[in-house]
């Protein structure tokens, strides 16, 4: 399934690390499981800022052997002074969340029909 919402990483304290889609790795909760997380130390409640300070992951460097999709989000920045923000993406593009894009995004549409007017007025 494809996933809609994003979150745009500021200082990482709002972000889910494990169930959130802030990267374009997906959710890592897809990579990595609960035992293994648990095993590492964290919980599933974890924050990315809870996982990653001085411009370093605080996860095992066995992960990035064993799991080399890890490697993308090496070049991740959080930025103090900016907090995590919830997007929605569509397609290529992200947009600041509201329920209007969303509802737009998902409903059918069809092309409106000349005598609709007629059928439905105020």
């Amino acid at each position: 399934m494809r996933k809609f919402i994003w979150s745009e990483i500021g200082n990482g304290s709002a972000t889910s690390a494990w169930f959130d889609t802030w990267s374009d790795v997906g959710p890592l909760d897809q990579i990595l499981s609960p035992r293994v997380i648990a095993n590492a130390g964290f919980n599933m409640d974890s924050k990315v800022s809870d996982i990653y300070s001085d411009n370093s992951w605080r996860w095992p460097d066995a992960w990035r052997d064993i799991y080399p999709v890890l490697i993308q989000l090496d070049q991740l920045s959080l930025d103090p002074n900016k907090s995590d923000k919830l997007m929605w993406r569509q397609g290529d593009y992200k947009h600041d969340f509201s329920s209007t894009r969303a509802w737009d995004s998902i409903r059918h549409q069809e092309v409106e029909i000349d005598w609709c007017r007629i059928v439905w007025f105020g």
